[in-house]
C-alpha cells in the first residue's frame, strides 16, 4: 500500500510537465479532474491558474468521514462527524490503523480538498442527503452518480465468455459472487475459512480469488480438495469482469471487503450485501441504506 501511494506521488511532477508543455504549445487548459486520492492535484492546479475538481468515486458519507479524518490526529479522536451517525462513526474509528506514511498521505489528501473549486462524488443526493447537506456547509460537493462505465456482456469477438456462459446455466438469483478488490491479498487462514463457509453452503459461486506473491494459481491458495469437492457449483479465478458478474440475473448475492470500488448505486441495492472489513478497503455504508436497515447481512 506505501508503493502504491509513493508512486501516486510521483506522478506529480510529470503531470506538471504536461501542462507546462501543452501551455507552450497553444492548448488551453481550464481545469484538472483528479482522483481525491492524488493530494498534489489540487496544489498543482493552484500554481498553474487552474480550477480543479476533486473526484471522489465513493459515498458523501465515506467523503464526509475521511474529511475530518485529520483531527484524528490532532485530537486523538473524532466526537462528531456532520451527517453521519455515531455507530458509523464509532466503527470508523475503530478501524483506523495504527500513525503510518500511508496514514499521514491520506489525511493530507483530505486537508487539500478543502481548496478545491468542486468536489464531485459518486453518489445521487437522495441516497446520501444527511451527509451531502452536512458536507455542503464545509465544501462545495456534488452529487453526479451513479458512476458505472459502459460495458457489452460478450467476451471477445461474438462468443459469450466462459464466465458468462458458466451464468447462463445457473437458476435466477442462485450464485453468490465473493471478490474482495484489487488491493488486498486476504490471509490464507481467511481464504481457509471462506472456502469452509462456501463448500458447506451448498450454493454455486464465482469467486474472484487474488493471489499472494507465493501463488502462481488459485489451487495453491486454497485448502486441499476444496475444487474437487465444488466442481460442480463453482467458478474460481485470480480476475473477473465485474460488471459481466453483477448484471447476470443468475447472481443474486455479492460477499466483499466492505468497500464499494466502483459497484455503487444500483448494483450495491439489487444484491443482498454481505462482508469483511479491511483498512485497505474500509465501506462507509450510505445513509440510505442505513435508514432502511440494510446492506450487511
Amino acid at each position: 500500500m506505501a508503493a502504491f501511494f509513493l508512486s501516486l506521488s510521483n506522478m506529480e511532477a510529470h503531470v506538471s510537465d504536461l501542462i507546462s508543455d501543452l501551455n507552450r504549445s497553444g492548448v488551453t487548459l481550464s481545469c484538472i479532474v483528479a482522483d481525491t486520492a492524488l493530494s498534489w492535484a489540487v496544489p498543482l492546479a493552484k500554481r498553474h491558474a487552474l480550477l480543479s475538481v476533486s473526484l471522489w468515486p465513493n459515498s458523501v458519507t465515506n467523503l464526509s468521514m475521511f474529511y475530518f479524518f485529520h483531527l484524528v490526529g490532532l485530537q486523538g479522536s473524532i466526537d462528531d462527524i456532520p451527517g453521519v451517525s455515531s455507530s458509523l462513526r464509532t466503527e470508523f474509528l475503530d478501524a483506523l490503523p495504527p500513525p503510518s506514511p500511508v496514514r499521514d498521505r491520506i489525511a493530507e489528501s483530505f486537508i487539500n480538498v478543502r481548496e478545491a473549486d468542486w468536489v464531485v462524488v459518486n453518489s445521487f443526493h437522495t441516497l446520501d442527503c444527511r451527509a451531502v447537506e452536512a458536507l455542503r456547509h464545509k465544501t462545495p460537493v456534488q452529487c453526479v452518480g451513479p458512476l458505472n462505465m459502459p460495458f457489452t456482456h460478450c467476451g471477445h469477438g461474438n462468443s459469450a465468455s466462459q464466465c458468462t456462459q458458466w451464468l447462463n446455466s445457473k437458476p435466477v438469483r442462485s450464485v453468490i459472487y465473493v471478490s474482495f478488490g484489487s488491493f488486498i491479498n486476504v490471509a490464507r487462514t481467511q481464504v481457509g475459512e471462506i472456502a469452509a463457509g462456501l463448500m458447506q453452503s451448498g450454493y454455486c459461486f464465482v469467486w474472484a480469488l487474488r493471489l499472494d506473491e507465493e501463488a502462481s494459481h488459485v489451487w495453491e491458495m486454497l485448502p486441499p480438495g476444496f475444487l474437487e469437492e465444488c466442481k460442480d457449483r463453482r467458478l474460481v479465478e485470480p480476475w473477473f469482469r465485474q460488471e459481466e458478474i453483477l448484471s447476470h440475473p443468475s447472481v443474486g448475492g455479492f460477499f466483499q471487503s466492505l468497500w464499494m470500488e466502483r459497484c455503487y448505486g444500483e448494483h450495491f441495492c439489487r444484491y443482498s450485501h454481505f462482508g469483511i472489513s479491511s483498512w485497505d478497503q474500509l465501506q462507509a455504508r450510505c445513509g440510505g441504506m442505513e435508514d432502511r436497515g440494510e446492506g450487511e447481512e
